[in-house]
């Protein structure tokens, strides 16, 4: 019985989803969490999705591989991209990097390294160096925190 009440969640899910997808709202990731709840009437409400894929200018740009390029820089000691909006409004990658102690890091520098090993749409169009990322209580980084680490630099 349980697992059948699971089949007609996901089932429900799925159908939800479809809807969202012919109402013309653009659906940003194939692979992502769906956000909703079910009301005592027992409608299901679609209310958003999680997901880490950033959207710049149509083109897909998964976080993960622009931290795994920029990982291997020898100036870099941990990094997080995330999408930040521009002065359009429009998602820009954005890399946050904790650089290695010795000589200072140069943005332009890391740029170039990403130019040379990325798609130009993967490229981080801003580099902010900071000197940690918020960690959750695993010890892996919040990206949930990062839009707000971002916004208090600029304060």
């Amino acid at each position: 019985m349980r697992a059948l009440m699971r089949l007609e969640w996901v089932r429900a899910l799925l159908v939800a989803e479809l809807l969202v997808a012919l109402a013309g709202i653009v659906l940003t990731s194939l692979v992502a969490l769906v956000l909703g709840y079910v009301t005592p009437d027992n409608t299901l409400v679609i209310s958003g999705r999680i997901t880490s894929v950033i959207n710049v200018g149509g083109e897909k740009v998964n976080p993960e591989k622009v931290e795994e390029v920029l990982s291997t820089h020898p100036q870099v000691q941990q990094v997080a991209a995330l999408a930040l909006p521009n002065e359009q409004g429009l998602n820009e990658v954005c890399a946050l990097i904790v650089p290695r102690k010795g000589p200072t890091l140069a943005t332009g520098l890391i740029k170039s390294f990403c130019e040379d090993r990325l798609p130009a749409h993967f490229v981080p169009s801003r580099i902010i160096l900071v000197k940690s990322l918020p960690k959750n209580e695993m010890g892996k980084v919040n990206r949930q925190m990062l839009p707000d680490l971002v916004k208090n630099m600029q304060n």
